[in-house]
């Protein structure tokens, strides 16, 4: 449940690639992951879309059990797609990446800098950190 409450957590902060008609430049991207282990399970999760994938040497990420060296999923994240203006608009992230960490300005409707630290995988919950709990961005949704 906790993983599950992670995962949508995180991808309310990540948001599709740049719009190819706005020529607005895009921030050199930071990005970010963390390893959580609850229960019995070992994974990997971005701020870029991908759960599960080791960020590290791009190779299988879920663990399971924990420690046994064994790996129950390779690679996953959010696969979505909706019609804007009667057109289609997907974006996926598996074994390429369409996000970028981030949020959508609710004014101008383009995407706030992915290089700013505050789109980061914060860990919180049994096995987190107190700076995760005080910086928590709490006044952006999350």
């Amino acid at each position: 449940m906790l993983l599950c409450g992670l995962m949508f957590l995180i991808t309310s902060f990540l948001y599709a690639g740049e719009n190819s008609r706005t020529s607005r430049p895009v921030s050199p991207l930071v990005r970010d992951y963390k390893i959580f282990d609850v229960n019995n399970i070992s994974a990997y999760i971005t701020n870029y879309g991908s759960f599960f994938r080791n960020a590290n040497t791009g190779n299988n990420g879920f663990e399971w059990p924990k420690g046994s060296g064994l790996y129950a999923i390779y690679a996953a994240g959010p696969w979505l797609g909706a019609k804007v203006n009667g057109e289609p608009r997907v974006a996926i992230a598996e074994y390429s990446y369409e996000y970028r960490p981030g949020i959508i300005n609710p004014l101008t409707h383009l995407p706030e800098d992915p290089a700013d630290s505050k789109f980061k995988v914060y860990k919180i919950g049994e096995g987190g950190n107190l700076a995760d709990y005080q910086n928590w961005p709490g006044q952006l949704g999350a």
